[in-house]
């Protein structure tokens, strides 16, 4: 069974500190660092991707006033209960290190994507 959560939402929890642990993730990132501008890059770019559609699409962000960056691409792309669904390396660099993120998520009926778990 799916269990959706938006990515405005999701994402917004990953810019907690401790939120790496929760999700599975095996790194405890300072993504606490990031600002609302940097959240704002970063779900723009991941949209991006998705939007694209194309297994590879990769789009890259910066935020030159905070130092951080990073990349998103597209690894998968298939359909589950006729809904798209894709899984996106998201890679957010720090001014210290960067910290891999595999996301999967799938379109809602209005169009917007959601973290799938």
């Amino acid at each position: 069974m799916w269990r959706i959560l938006p990515v405005a939402l999701i994402l917004s929890v990953l810019a907690v500190s401790d939120a790496p642990a929760q999700f599975g993730f095996n790194v405890r990132a300072p993504l606490s660092d990031m600002t609302p501008d940097d959240m704002a890059l970063l779900r723009q770019s991941v949209r991006a991707v998705l939007d694209d559609g194309a297994v590879g699409a990769r789009d890259v962000w910066n935020n030159a006033d905070t130092g951080m960056s990073g990349e998103n691409t597209l690894l998968e792309a298939y359909t589950v209960n006729d809904a798209a669904c894709a899984r996106v390396l998201a890679i957010v660099r720090t001014n210290r290190q960067q910290f891999p993120f595999d996301l999967t998520l799938c379109q809602q009926d209005n169009g917007t994507w959601a973290i799938a778990g």
